[in-house]
């Protein structure tokens, strides 16, 4: 009769590759990897976003313009006065960089209405950003974990972007943006990310920035 013992150290390695575990090498103890529920990874993506608003480089406030005929600066400020973002507090002068000759130029201060949406950089807290409006994550997917980095996990969202203020969609904005509003229609859009387990929960790791319009740019 052939030999059917089978010793519990062979018998604990089975059972472990069956229910994806395995056994440190230096304690023995049993290291459990699973692939969070997808409230564990809306959860952590939400959290981030909720935090982190869609915003992108704006001008400094407050913000100078040389005023010189047909000046695209200039044009492009008066935007956001129409809007209601800022507002042209008068003139100012100052010598020009090269000859010293003195130079006309219109200065700009946020309005209260503006305040909501401009912010220091998080980069660079000498900059201002402006927020548009922030991600609601729809739903979440995720593939299997990586034994080599078993506390990363790469994640497909679709999200909405929410709370968008009502400056975005004002006459003198959209004139000079014309892109824009195809971008802010509140249509389902999707994105991916890598998640990182720190202490236990997954979190999203601090991102640079997720706004793709730059408004310090020509009207797009």
């Amino acid at each position: 009769m052939p030999n059917t013992y089978m010793r519990p150290s062979f018998i604990v390695a089975a059972f472990l590759a069956v229910a994806g575990c395995s056994a440190s090498p230096e304690t023995g103890q049993t290291d459990v990897q699973t692939v969070p529920s997808q409230i564990e990874l809306r959860k952590a993506l939400q959290t981030y976003f909720d935090a982190h608003p869609e915003c992108t480089p704006f001008f400094d406030i407050p913000a100078e313009a040389r005023m010189e005929q047909g000046s695209y600066r200039i044009r492009q400020l008066d935007a956001f006065v129409a809007a209601g973002v800022l507002q042209r507090t008068g003139e100012i002068m100052k010598p020009h960089q090269v000859t010293g000759v003195p130079e006309q130029y219109a200065r700009y201060i946020s309005t209260p209405l503006g305040e909501h949406s401009l912010r220091p950089s998080e980069t660079n807290s000498a900059r201002t950003q402006i927020c548009y409006g922030k991600r609601k994550v729809i739903s979440v997917t995720s593939g299997g974990l990586d034994e080599n980095f078993p506390d990363r996990l790469s994640v497909k969202y679709d999200y909405q972007l929410i709370d968008v203020p009502a400056w975005t969609s004002s006459r003198a904005i959209i004139e000079f943006y014309p892109g824009l509003g195809k971008r802010l229609t509140g249509a389902t859009e999707s994105d991916g990310e890598d998640l990182m387990r720190v202490n236990g929960s997954w979190t999203l790791p601090k991102q640079t920035a997720f706004g793709s319009f730059d408004f310090t740019q020509e009207g797009h």
